[in-house]
This record gives structure tokens, sequence and C-alpha cells, in this order.
């Protein structure tokens, strides 16, 4: 299955091969800023595995070749660029004759939770360039993860840059080979306090934070979990959702539990939120 030409995991049985193929770059020379993960055999879960499900009782056998991964998320600077060097306009800036932009989703924090309270709003003003909706500026946040962005601007941006995107089983890999190197510390930027309601920020920060604003793991790479959710360049059985791994801002044990390698959720392709990003990978080239 493909998206605008770019590969997701191939499936071979019950062998999945994440290797070079045609249409995805590879590069020859150690990128900047990116960490080797070196290869091997992983047993991913078979079931759905929603972000708040118990460990997976059974899986299937994953091969993964080496291949680099960025050692952050890609920020608000670095997408500036792409967007003034390309004219990338994306999908929540895009508008139709006559109507508003699409938008996107923001977070809102609600008072008391009720049983049908909703923390998801749709803006249609909210896009990579304004975080929070009319009135806010990336500008002011630089070294943010950028959000508001769906796999097609992503996928965008990792064609513009010569990369790619991890798959779901490159991505839980490192996640799961990188050790934390700090004990006690927090490992990323999580909900602390009773959600929705109140983010205490006993963890430095609310909302996102700047990109490695906590200690790298044993590979060092930063906020592979929490900050924000990472686009993958698997899609669900449907094809019309990516995977998103990592957890994110608005994550805690009660109400998310993202923020560990097997988790996953999804996101639809036409759609973004402010807490959904991503980082490059890169493949070699043998």
């Amino acid at each position: 299955m493909a998206i605008d030409g770019w590969p997701a995991t191939w499936l071979l049985g019950l062998l999945v091969v994440v290797a070079p193929v045609p249409g995805v770059a590879c590069v020859s020379e150690p990128p900047a800023d990116m960490a080797w993960v070196a290869g091997r055999q992983i047993v991913m879960a078979d079931d759905p595995m929603p972000a708040a499900a118990p460990a997976a009782t059974s899986g299937h056998p994953v091969a993964v070749r080496g291949y680099w991964l960025g050692r952050h998320e890609i920020s608000n600077r670095e997408f500036a660029r792409f967007a003034a060097a390309t004219g990338h306009v994306t999908t929540a800036e895009r508008t139709a004759a006559g109507q508003l932009p699409q938008g996107s989703f923001l977070f809102q924090h609600v008072q008391r939770l009720r049983l049908d309270s909703t923390w998801w709003r749709r803006d249609h003003a909210a896009n990579w360039r304004r975080p929070q909706g009319e009135g806010s500026d990336w500008a002011n946040i630089p070294d943010h993860p950028v959000v508001h962005v769906t796999l097609a601007d992503a996928l965008a941006y990792a064609h513009w840059a010569g990369g790619t995107l991890p798959s779901e089983a490159q991505w839980e890999h490192a996640a799961a080979k990188a050790s934390r190197r700090v004990a006690g510390a927090p490992v990323g930027n999580t909900w602390q306090g009773e959600f929705p309601t109140q983010d205490t920020a006993a963890d430095g920060h609310a909302g996102t934070a700047p990109v490695g604003s906590y200690a790298p793991d044993g590979l060092g790479l930063y906020d592979l979990l929490g900050n924000v959710w990472e686009l993958t360049s698997s899609l669900d059985a449907t094809g019309q959702r990516a995977v998103i791994k990592g957890g994110s801002f608005l994550c805690n044990a009660r109400f998310c539990d993202g923020a560990r390698p097997q988790a996953r959720q999804w996101q639809q392709l036409d759609s973004s939120a402010a807490h959904v990003g991503f980082r490059l990978a890169a493949l070699p080239c043998r």
C-alpha cells in the first residue's frame, strides 16, 4: 500500500521486512542529527493495542534492518524553512471555494468531567502557523514540535529533506531498544494531575515542550515518549488512518497510557490535531 508514491511497511506472510525500496530515498553517509538504530528481529502485537490496552498477549515476528532515526521531533523552525522553500500548504490551511479553511483540532480544558465532556474542538484558524488558533504564532515557540500536520504534510517534508518517516516497526524498535538513563527523572512531557481539568506541569511543561527538553535515552534520542504523538508511514487495515506512536503531553495512566513503546493510536489521513507531529528516518543505501 502506498500514499503519494511512498510505500508503507510491506507484509510478507507473518514477516515484515523494513528495507530500502524504490521511491524512498536512501543515504550513504550518516545524516546530521540522526542516531543509528541497529537492526534485529522483534515481536509486535497482533491485537489492535489501543493506547489504554494492557500489554499484548500474542505477537508476530518483525525483521527490522538497521536505519537512522531523527534525534528529535521536527520543530516549527524546521517546518517553517520547508514551507518557505517549497510553498507547501498544509491540509489544515487549505480552503475550498467560499468556505473556511479546514483548520485543525485543538485541546480544551474542561472545568468538570462529565459523561458528555469533550476536550477537542475543530478550530478553522488553527494550523501549524497558528498552533493555538487565532492570535497565536509559531514564531513564539520556534523550537516546539510542529503540530497540525497530516501524514501527507509529513511525507512532503520528508521528501524535501531527503528522508522518510519511520514505520511503526522501526519506531517501536527504537523506543524499546533505548534504555532510560536518568532514574526517577521524567522521560518525556506527559500530563500530571487530573485529566482533563488540570495539568500541574510537574514535569516542567503544560502543553508542548521544546524538542530536546528532557534527557536523551540510551540511543541519544529525545522525546520518543510524550510531547506529541508521532506519525509513522504505517496505516491501519482500512488504509484510512496513519499509525501514531509515543503518546503526548495529554497522556496519563488513567486516560491514555500512550507514553510507552507498544502503545499505538491512529490519525485520520484528512485531519490533524494539536498533539500530533513527526520525526524523520533515513535508510542506508546497501
